[in-house]
């Protein structure tokens, strides 16, 4: 819980850049995996709840990106809103690391690139999961620059950076809600 309450802190102190941007900076650089089903799937249980976030990862411009392409969750007790739900998907996956990027114990900072969709929505539950999926194409950029620290034998997420704004109420869908501006 702490480390989603330093996540929510960082994402809140952070600047946020809105301005003409390029939601594809490298098109022709496919994502991984290559092969069907196109995603890897992350699962981990939280105090809140078990969590699976799908995903995507490459190498854009010497930069380790991770792109969410949607996030499954099953609550201990009740459910959580549809922002939190996404913010609890990216802090695992950033803070475990199954996508394996860098650093590691003696290396130097790295800057990993999370690709988000702008709006997102859940959907009903089936069989009491509960699955939060894009509503559209439209998209923010968030960087982390991060390193490892010696002294803690973690990953340290010393600040971001967030390029792009979306207006998610001009969508159709009234459920969708922006997750790339913080509130």
């Amino acid at each position: 819980m702490k480390t989603l309450i330093i996540i929510f802190s960082l994402f809140i102190i952070s600047d946020l850049y809105s301005q003409d941007y390029d939601c594809q900076p490298c098109p022709d650089v496919p994502y991984n995996p290559t092969d069907p089903p196109y995603e890897y799937e992350y699962t981990t249980t939280t105090p809140l709840g078990i969590i699976t976030v799908f995903y995507q990862t490459r190498i854009c411009n010497e930069i380790n990106e991770v792109k969410i392409l949607r996030i499954e969750f099953d609550p201990n007790n009740e459910m959580l809103n549809d922002k939190d739900l996404y913010y609890l998907g990216l802090d695992v996956l950033l803070n475990d690391n199954p996508m394996l990027f860098p650093p590691w114990p003696g290396d130097e900072s790295y800057t990993w690139q999370i690709y988000s969709f702008a709006c997102w929505k859940s959907l009903p539950p089936t069989d009491g999961i509960y699955t939060l999926i894009p509503c559209n194409d439209d998209c923010c950029i968030t960087t982390k620059f991060v390193h490892f620290s010696q002294d803690c034998d973690t990953r340290i997420f010393d600040g971001i950076k967030r390029i792009g704004s979306v207006d998610c109420d001009d969508l159709v869908d009234p459920d969708c809600i922006n997750i790339c501006d913080p509130e």
